[in-house]
This record gives C-alpha cells, sequence and structure tokens, in this order.
C-alpha cells in the first residue's frame, strides 16, 4: 500500500499514549468476562476441578466426566447441518438483476474464504462460549495485490471494546490485539529496530498445554476509532507498536488514480490521471463507515455484547456429576479396602493406602474400656448408598430442562442405575467382642442387603 504524507502527522505519540490509556481501561472493565471466558476453556479441557469453590481433600480422585462435553459436541453438529447460504432478495423490482447477480459472486467469495471451516471454529466459540465472531476485511495482497474480501475467525480474548455496550457499531473505539513475530515485524517495517519486545502481559491467553515462548514476540495493537465528519461517520485505523506508527488513514494523504486517455481541444491524444476515491484520511477505511468485526450471540445477556453458552447454563450439573462420581469412587475404594486393627490391646496408628486416598485408625482397647466399646453401634458403609441413587435420579430432569438436545446421553445416563437393584457390596466390619481373655478379637459380619427401610426401586 503506497503512503504519503505531507505535513505534520494528525497520529503521532501524542495520540498513541491516549490510546493506550483507552485500552487501558477498556481491559479493566472486561476482567470478568475474560475470567469467564478461560474458565469456559477449562471446562471444555475436562479441566473444571480447578474451577470449583470447594476443591475438596486434595488426595481424592478428581474424576471429570464428559456430559457436558456430549452437549456441545451435539450442538455444534446441529449448527453444522443447519450452515447457511446466501439468498439475495431485490428491495424493488428494478433490482432484480443486481440480486441475481450478487447471488452468483458471494458463493464465491465464501469458497475462496473457505467459510465452512470459518463457520464451524466460530460455532465452536458460540456453543462453549457464548459468542463467536468473525471478521470481514478488505485485503489488499489478495489475487495478486488486486485486492478482495477476506473473513477470519477472531479470538473474542484479542477483541477489546467499550465496556457496557450491547452492539460493537456503538463502541468509540475497538482494539484488535495479536503478538507476532519480532523478525517478521523487522522485515515488514524496519523502522522498529530496537523498539520491539514487551507488553505481552496486556493480552489474556488461554490455558495452553504448551509452554508458550513469547520472549521473541511483541504486542502490535490494531486501533479502531470512529469520528463525525460533516454529518456523517467516519471510522478510521491505526496499526502501531508501543509508540511507533506503523500505518494510520489519517495520516495517508495519498489521492488513488486510474491512468486514462483522452483527447484534448487541439484532437491530440493524451494520458492523465482521474481520480479514483479521495484520501483515506477523507473517507476513512470503509466507506460504511462501521467496524468489521461480525458478533454472532448463543444466549444474549443485558449489558453485554456477549451472551452465554451452554457450558455457562450447565455447568452446574457438570459439578453435581462429578462430585457425585467422586463420592461414590471413594465410598467404593474405602469399603474394599480391609482394616484391620492390631490383636493386643494398645494403642497403635496404621494408614492403608489405596489410589489417592489415606486413612488412618488409632486404637485404644484396655480391659476397662471394652465394655463402653462393645456397645458402639456400628454403621455399615455402602457402595451405592439409597440416597446417591435418589440424588441421580432426581437430577435427571434439571439437567435435560437445562441442555435440551442430549437423548442419548439421557438414555445413557438412566441405565447407570440398574432397575430393581436391591443388594450392594457390604463390608466386613471388625468390633471388639466381650471376652478379651486371649487378647483376641472376633468378627462381626453385616448382613448383605440393604434393610426394607431404605430400598429404592424405580418406577
Amino acid at each position: 500500500m503506497e503512503v504519503r504524507t505531507t505535513g505534520v502527522p494528525v497520529i503521532g505519540e501524542k495520540e498513541l499514549r491516549r490510546a493506550a490509556e483507552i485500552l487501558r481501561r477498556y481491559k479493566q472493565g472486561r476482567q470478568n468476562l475474560e475470567r469467564r471466558i478461560i474458565a469456559d476453556e477449562d471446562w471444555w479441557k475436562l479441566r473444571q476441578w480447578r474451577q470449583f469453590a470447594d476443591k475438596g481433600n486434595p488426595n481424592d480422585d478428581r474424576p471429570a466426566s464428559g456430559w457436558l462435553f456430549n452437549v456441545i459436541m451435539g450442538k455444534h453438529a446441529d449448527a453444522i447441518a443447519a450452515y447457511p447460504g446466501p439468498n439475495i432478495r431485490p428491495r424493488e423490482p428494478d433490482d432484480r438483476m443486481e440480486a441475481q447477480m450478487l447471488s452468483s459472486i458471494l458463493p464465491c467469495i465464501l469458497e475462496q474464504n473457505d467459510f465452512e471451516e470459518v463457520y464451524s471454529d466460530t460455532c465452536w466459540q458460540k456453543m462453549k462460549q457464548g459468542t463467536g465472531v468473525w471478521g470481514v476485511y478488505w485485503d489488499q495482497e489478495k489475487l495478486g495485490g488486486l485486492g478482495d474480501i477476506s473473513i477470519r475467525p477472531v479470538n473474542v480474548l484479542n477483541l477489546v471494546w467499550e465496556p457496557g455496550v450491547t452492539d460493537i457499531q456503538k463502541s468509540q473505539n475497538v482494539f484488535y490485539l495479536e503478538l507476532e513475530d519480532n523478525e517478521t515485524l523487522l522485515a515488514a517495517y524496519p523502522q522498529l529496530a530496537g523498539k520491539l519486545g514487551g507488553s505481552s502481559g496486556l493480552l489474556a491467553r488461554y490455558r495452553t498445554d504448551d509452554a508458550v515462548d513469547l520472549s521473541e514476540k511483541t504486542l502490535v495493537v490494531d486501533w479502531y476509532y470512529k469520528k463525525r465528519v460533516e454529518g456523517r461517520t467516519v471510522l478510521h485505523y491505526c496499526k502501531y507498536v508501543g509508540q511507533t506508527v506503523l500505518y494510520a488513514t489519517e495520516n495517508d494523504t495519498f489521492v488513488p488514480s486510474v491512468t486514462r486517455e483522452e483527447v484534448d481541444e487541439r484532437g491530440e491524444r493524451r494520458l492523465v490521471q482521474v481520480p479514483v476515491r479521495g484520501p483515506a484520511c477523507e473517507r476513512g477505511l470503509y466507506d460504511d463507515g462501521e467496524y468489521p468485526f461480525i458478533f454472532d450471540r448463543l444466549f444474549p445477556i443485558e449489558g453485554s455484547i456477549c451472551g452465554y453458552g451452554y457450558i455457562d447454563i450447565g455447568k452446574g450439573a457438570q459439578e453435581q456429576i462429578d462430585r457425585m462420581d467422586q463420592a461414590i469412587v471413594k465410598n467404593t475404594i474405602m469399603s474394599a479396602t480391609p482394616s484391620v486393627p492390631p490383636t493386643s490391646p494398645s494403642i497403635s496408628s496404621y494408614s492403608p493406602v489405596t489410589g489417592g486416598m489415606s486413612r488412618t485408625v488409632t486404637y485404644m482397647m484396655t480391659a476397662a474400656m471394652a465394655a463402653g466399646v462393645r456397645k458402639v453401634a456400628m454403621v455399615t458403609p455402602m457402595i451405592l448408598p439409597a440416597r446417591f441413587a435418589l440424588c441421580m435420579l432426581a437430577m435427571e430432569e434439571e439437567m435435560e430442562q437445562k441442555t435440551v438436545g442430549t437423548a442419548m446421553q439421557n438414555i445413557r445416563f438412566r441405565k447407570t442405575v440398574p432397575s430393581g437393584s436391591r443388594t450392594v457390596a457390604p463390608l466386613t466390619m471388625i468390633s471388639p467382642s466381650a471376652s478379651l481373655t486371649a487378647g483376641q478379637i472376633a468378627p462381626t459380619t453385616q448382613p448383605a442387603t440393604m434393610p426394607v427401610s431404605i430400598r429404592i426401586r424405580n418406577p
């Protein structure tokens, strides 16, 4: 892109410092949104235990089921099956030819931009985070320098707007942040020599499995802002690194023109330069004066451009499932672990360790205490107590209401509690005997079936 400037640039270091202050205020106002989006990605990766308020014993197993994961998979498949297509309708009878022409052009543009892949990526964002965003730009380098439309998915964490607005077009400023390699920047902008590095902490990032090295990257800011000029809205654009302007429409006074052949008054032919449109400093970045970003929300909420996704409305049920799975596994392991106390009346401790859990039991046995110990009622821990089965059945309807469309998962969930179950795996408990003459303790075995009073039967 050829840029010609005359006089003092309109956008300089003073304006960049003001833009940096606006960016800082915008970032401070959307911290809760960034934390929610990063947490949603942890839920998607089945790492939701780090998001629980009460994480419990750190030595306990932390099962993470894929119920919510399966919900999102099904909803994304539904969105792909409903892939949209352009349908251009004329506003007036005279517009029929143009509508027919656009109906042939737009599918070609979408095909060249691989829009099916872009649509799929934004649908993943929409289902997980509640908002999918894509950018529609004019790429001057496409088609060998002729230029064409470019459509790309946009990371919500990289896009910063005015907090509190519900329409991106009503934001006074919009910033897009991206980290780029220092070598790439130096090759494109030699004036950045000695000015690269830093500012990477300003960009919020997901918790990734890879250890990303940011030492050789620099934050590049695309600053979009609007101005009112002669009764119309003009969209301006500035690309900068630190305090260095790389390009600014307000500094661009170049008038694009084409060469044409004309005949003068004497009948001679000559070549003249005919302006095509006004300079960028007057007309702005795009003629429509709108930001090149499109938001697609799943469940809209008041006071925010972004909406809620399936993770936001279903994570409560997912947490209940994981906590019940943890309790069932913990109860099973503890019940299956034999706890044999010492055979002699003394004070001792032992810690049978199974899986990620440990239990310490201290026995203190004397002849004087034997009578009291014998009368202690012992409760048999069961692998699947009736209260767990009741809770799981009660949760089924709640989860169905929160995430409609998971029929296959609901069928699988119903089968997790076998119909007509009456027996559970008992635990053989050891209790002190009435006779301690030989220093021995007699075992007492609990019944293998639940009492009638706590049985549960599915209807």
